[in-house]
């Protein structure tokens, strides 16, 4: 079975909330001292939605044992895009400890739903297992809904492409010419992002993880970072890609600087980087393609949840 390039689903997801009115709002000034739950990414988009307040954070194991031991905690907010697996576990023991819930989720009937106390659910559009993208964009999407998604839809596709661009001497003519960067040429990419979107660090990563495995070595860290003995060992067939570069520093022979859409908004940012990790899959053996299927059965068998290689609307 042929499954789409993560490209394709970050426009088909900007195309999605181009066309939406009247989205839900995700207003979190009601929640003081909550603790957020998700699971992978759903974990860290929590940690970016509620980094400017005072809430806790933890994954589907640390739930019973905070909700124990930290009496300040008011609310669970579970971050679940299924509202499956975790979700109704977490909201289950959140009950017992006698706390408001909130699920917000891309499911409109899940088991999830039925035990929050309050739900937001937000679109999604049909996309492979474990890709996750219009959902989690969503979600982010509530921070700056006057986000130009037009806009961004031209940046991604013509701005960011053609900085993805080289010089080089054509054969034929002997000219400096512009080429994409053939990303095949490379054995390991290093990422930089702005200070402001460190917490998208784990969430590209763990796209990496999710597309590559161990098949393609891979780092990212904001600028502040970098300042930390990142690039001590030098690699020849290393690429750093480095967004929003102010500082005028290059970290190694091989690097390119590339623009970024907006300085305030994680949801542009977080598409920007997912299309620019699809160009590295695009240049690389399919792994994602040719081992998904195989996972979901695997998965499945160990843990149970019903797991499947399309995440359906």
């Amino acid at each position: 079975m042929l499954y789409p390039t993560i490209n394709s689903i970050v426009l088909d997801t900007i195309d999605l909330y181009a066309k939406q009115e009247n989205l839900p709002q995700l207003d979190l000034s009601g929640y003081h001292t909550p603790l957020v739950v998700g699971s992978g990414n759903g974990y860290y988009t929590g940690r970016i939605l509620f980094r400017n307040l005072g809430a806790f954070f933890a994954t589907e194991s640390e739930v019973a044992a905070k909700l124990t031991n930290i009496d300040s905690i008011t609310d669970v907010v579970v971050i679940s895009a299924s509202g499956e697996k975790h979700a109704p576990i977490i909201l289950t023991t959140a009950k017992e400890h006698h706390k408001n819930t909130l699920l917000i989720s891309s499911s409109t009937q899940s088991s999830g739903r039925d035990i929050a106390d309050h739900t937001i659910v937000m679109p999604k559009i049909r996309e492979p297992y474990t890709y996750n993208t219009s959902t989690y964009f969503g979600y982010m999407l509530s921070e700056t809904p006057d986000l130009d998604l037009i806009q961004l839809r031209r940046f991604i596709t013509v701005e960011l492409t053609e900085s993805l661009s080289v010089p080089v001497i054509s054969a034929k003519t002997g000219i400096q010419i512009p080429a994409i960067i053939n990303f095949a040429d490379f054995s390991s990419f290093f990422i930089v992002i702005p200070n402001e979107f460190v917490l998208l660090r784990e969430m590209f990563e763990t796209k990496f993880i999710e597309l590559f495995g161990r098949r393609v070595a891979r780092d990212i860290f904001s600028y502040e970072q970098m300042k930390h003995a990142a690039t001590v060992v030098q690699d020849d067939k290393e690429l750093f890609l480095c967004f929003g570069n102010t500082t005028g520093i290059r970290y190694g022979d091989n690097q390119i600087d590339l623009p970024i859409f907006d300085k305030n908004s994680y949801a542009a940012m977080m598409l920007v980087g997912y299309y620019l990790i699809w160009k590295i899959q695009e240049a690389l053996p399919p792994y994602f393609m040719e081992s998904i299927s195989d996972y979901c059965t695997r998965a499945k068998s160990q843990s149970g949840f019903n797991i499947a290689p399309w995440v359906e609307v």
